[in-house]
């Protein structure tokens, strides 16, 4: 698997959900602010241009921040965050844009620390604090 990540909240809310879970992927950052997601080989992974994007193995693509955190919770079951009993998961999906924009409000003065290798892998759980 492969996350296309950039800065913002929605790929900030895929990357809390990568370390809660302590899951470890390869990442690739999309320079927005260049519009490189505006650009011909990225809108053939998202039409819209939207990030983040999760690639599987297979190649198929997985986008919107919390369809993938539901897919990586299905996949990767050892550790439910989304609720382990149906109506545990109901109760988490009553309003998750209200539960995001709190936790990113919360977190906002941390970034999670950039890849450093060659192939964008890194350990998710990592972050620094920013002084603004």
């Amino acid at each position: 698997m492969k996350l296309y990540q950039s800065v913002g909240p929605n790929p900030r809310v895929v990357l809390f959900y990568l370390a809660e879970k302590g899951l470890q992927i390869d990442r690739v950052l999309v320079d927005i602010m260049s519009g490189e997601n505006r650009q011909g080989e990225w809108l053939k992974k998202h039409p819209r241009g939207g990030i983040p994007v999760l690639e599987l193995d297979d190649g198929s693509l997985i986008s919107e921040a919390t369809v993938i955190c539901d897919y990586l919770d299905e996949r990767f079951p050892e550790k439910p965050l989304a609720g382990a009993t149906p109506e545990a998961r109901a109760a988490v999906r009553v309003n998750p844009a209200a539960v995001t924009r709190d936790e990113l409000r919360r977190h906002r003065r941390f970034d999670l620390a950039w890849a450093d290798d060659e192939r964008g892998r890194v350990d998710v759980g990592e972050h620094r604090h920013r002084a603004d």
